[in-house]
């Protein structure tokens, strides 16, 4: 499995 990434949208932490 792909490792998650971190995206940091609007301020929010997003883990994908």
């Amino acid at each position: 499995n792909p490792k998650p990434s971190v995206s940091w949208i609007k301020g929010e932490t997003v883990v994908k």
